[in-house]
């Protein structure tokens, strides 16, 4: 799979590209050393949350591109994978989007057979702290209010006239 990555670096302006599983975890990556490997379980879960919430809108959705001061950075799915590729904006997306398509066939038949780089943290549960009850609210003296007058007074907005 590396060398599929690889490959894409051969397009003029392809910075880096890595590929989750389906899960999100990191299963190859050829980017820059400038992008440390704790930032992937992080991506891996916002790109399942973005293409969840744009499932809920419309139809399911197989790539978006997003595009930033001077790069842009392509996201592609399958049932099986994320390819994510980080590009400047000078590529040329069209060949970008052939490479990435045969790119996707090749890498889709072998990350079902593919470990995750970086083993996912088990969070441990939280303690359990003493629940503090609430205090009871203090009832509050409340003032009777004043008897309607009698006889000749009528109530308008909001005040007794004659």
């Amino acid at each position: 799979m590396q060398n599929v990555l690889s490959a894409l670096k051969d397009i003029p302006g392809v910075v880096g590209s890595f590929v989750l599983n389906d899960k999100g975890a990191l299963v190859s990556r050829e980017m820059p050393a400038v992008y440390p490997d704790d930032i992937y379980p992080e991506m891996g879960r916002r790109l399942i949350g973005v293409y969840e919430a744009i499932a809920l809108q419309m139809a399911s959705l197989g790539d978006f591109l997003l595009k930033f001061d001077g790069y842009w950075f392509l996201c592609r799915r399958t049932t099986q994978c994320f390819l994510g590729i980080l590009t400047t904006e000078t590529v040329n997306y069209p060949a970008l989007k052939m490479a990435t398509n045969v790119a996707l066939r090749q890498i889709d038949a072998q990350v079902a057979t593919m470990q995750p780089l970086i083993a996912e943290k088990v969070a441990e549960p939280a303690p359990i702290e003493d629940v503090i009850p609430e205090p009871e609210p203090v009832p509050v003296a409340v003032e009777p209010a004043p008897a309607a007058p009698t006889k000749g007074k009528r109530f308008w907005r909001g005040s007794w006239i004659d």
